[in-house]
């Protein structure tokens, strides 16, 4: 079995560098290269992380969306007849299912709806 020997900063020095003592330490080059992969890691990073709360709030915008249409949909597939036409608003009333409570406040400001009804023009699917 064959012996390894490593070599340590120190015997790359030698014991004693022109009669001063050889400490294990960093060299500027060293320092400075450190600091510059830092200074170019950094910003990446905290731009990932500013990215990743962009996305955060995006996806709730998308899912807030997503339920209030379903909301709507199902309001529409449970009324037995609705007159042909357009008619939007927000959603103020409270959702199916929910009791009313107090005064009845936008649930969702920044959302509105529309609901636009249309006959069709197959005549075996018409109901008149």
């Amino acid at each position: 079995m064959k012996a390894m020997t490593y070599l340590t900063r120190i015997d790359w020095l030698g014991d004693d560098c022109n009669g001063i003592p050889c400490e294990g330490g960093f060299t500027l080059l060293e320092v400075l290269i450190a600091l510059g992969i830092l200074a170019l890691a950094l910003p990446i990073l905290l731009g990932l992380r500013n990215w990743d709360l962009e996305l955060h709030a995006r996806a709730k915008e998308l899912t807030t969306a997503t339920i209030l249409a379903q909301e709507k949909l199902i309001e529409t597939e449970l009324a037995t007849s609705f007159p042909i036409g357009e008619v939007g608003g927000e959603f103020l009333n409270t959702p199916l299912g929910a009791q009313a409570v107090g005064d009845q406040t936008d649930r969702a400001p920044n959302y509105r709806w529309k609901r636009m009804i249309v006959p069709t023009p197959l005549d075996d699917r018409r109901n008149d």
